[in-house]
């Protein structure tokens, strides 16, 4: 698959899982695109070749999302390369949260979580009604 879209380095794309979405930095490396993502697959943060990462799945421009300059995220994302991979502390969002010298942070984390919460809290109710 050939990607025709410009990219800006740094920027933010998405594809999407039916868990959610995966999100990756935007670099360029020999005069191709690739992206930077802290995965499970991988087992922490690698760069791979973008098209061989969107492939056959769908995606979307998440976008820029802080005020560093593309290459001091390109350069941030790249410094964190072989770092483990933390579902709970340090997943794909925290990671380009962090690239862009934002706080690092997971939306879907803190949604799954409210999610866990409800479930939970109406089990609790359940069994203290019987």
């Amino acid at each position: 698959m050939t990607i025709r879209q410009p990219f800006r380095p740094g920027t933010i794309i998405a594809t999407r899982h039916w868990w959610g979405e995966h999100w990756m930095v935007v670099a360029v490396h020999a005069g191709r695109y690739t992206v930077i993502s802290n995965s499970a697959r991988r087992d922490g943060v690698a760069e791979e070749w973008l098209d061989e990462v969107l492939a056959d799945n769908s995606w979307r421009v998440v976008g820029y999302l802080g005020q560093l300059s593309p290459a001091q995220v390109v350069a941030r994302a790249r410094s964190r390369i072989g770092q483990p991979y933390q579902l709970l502390s340090w997943n794909c969002e925290d990671f380009a949260h962090w690239a862009h010298g934002l706080e690092a942070c997971s939306p879907q984390r803190a949604g799954l979580a409210a999610i866990l919460s409800i479930t939970a809290f109406g089990l609790l109710a359940a069994r203290a009604a019987r």
